[in-house]
């Protein structure tokens, strides 16, 4: 018996014919074709090494089949791209304040792909040398744009290294997934900028709008001893991309948020902006009437 392996509906069935007799090297058979609506007799006269041909032929049909369908899910990729690690910076590039947590923004999108589900995982050594590590899990579907930011924190260690701020994606098994990152297929994504460390005694002024930064850009680069007794580092982000969690605005000193809307920041993200204010953070709000 054969399962047709383009129709679930179809089931061959192989029977010899009543009275027939193999002689001559002449092999004589009866197939039947079984259908959900009526069944279709018909009859094959051929050799046996004929027959084995075509069974061989239409074996290997199927086997490229299956290859061709393994290879394209081999060949999907996903693209994985850190934009920032820490805050952006006027005038430079990320900045990050040695000791603290601090985010990570990855990108993950679909390549040729319809889904994929997994996990996203960042790993970073402390201060102490102990390894700290934050994984989220991803879901991602081409009927939903097949696009994800996400943000994961782990701790701004100064140490250098090749993994520094390295990220892996795995799939539901926790295997390592291959990425596209910068244009490379790699086992894993890396920052395409360095993070800048600044003192610790520096101080982090980060802007939270949608719109342009606005006059605070005034204090980046106001350096200390001059009108400030502190180096003055200024950063943008969006509100979309405000964290989730307090640590992640732990590194920040002030927060300047410019024509404030409430409604624009999800429960989890107003929670940890409220956290991070609690524990010391200072929030000026802008808004008009």
């Amino acid at each position: 018996r054969f399962v047709a392996t383009d129709e679930v509906d179809r089931m061959f069935s192989v029977l010899p014919v009543s009275g027939g007799v193999a002689r001559s090297g002449v092999f004589c058979q009866a197939v039947t074709l079984a259908r959900k609506d009526k069944p279709i007799a018909f009859s094959v006269l051929d050799s046996p090494m004929t027959t084995c041909r075509m069974l061989n032929r239409n074996l290997t049909k199927t086997c490229v089949f299956v290859f061709m369908i393994l290879t394209a899910q081999a060949l999907a990729r996903v693209e994985v791209q850190i934009s920032h690690v820490g805050f952006p910076a006027v005038g430079s590039g990320d900045i990050i304040r040695a000791g603290c947590w601090t985010p990570m923004y990855v990108d993950v999108s679909l390549v040729d792909q319809p889904l994929f589900d997994g996990s996203i995982r960042a790993a970073q050594l402390d201060t102490d040398g102990d390894e700290a590590f934050d994984s989220v899990e991803v879901h991602l579907r081409a009927e939903s744009g097949g696009h994800s930011r996400i943000i994961l924190y782990v701790p701004a260690n100064p140490v250098t290294g090749d993994g520094r701020f390295a990220v892996e994606l795995r799939d539901q098994e926790s295997s390592v997934v291959q990425v596209v990152s910068d244009g490379v297929l790699a086992a894993r994504a890396l920052p395409s900028d360095v993070p800048d460390t600044i003192n610790h005694d520096d101080v982090i002024v980060l802007s939270v709008a949608d719109a342009s930064i606005g006059r605070v850009k005034d204090l980046a680069g106001v350096q200390q001893g001059t009108s400030l007794r502190q180096t003055v580092h200024v950063a943008h982000i969006s509100p979309n991309d405000l964290p989730e969690h307090w640590i992640g605005l732990e590194a920040v000193d002030y927060i300047v948020w410019d024509d404030a809307k409430p409604e624009q920041l999800s429960p989890r993200q107003l929670s940890a902006l409220l956290e991070w204010c609690q524990y010391g953070g200072t929030l000026l709000i802008g808004a008009s009437q």
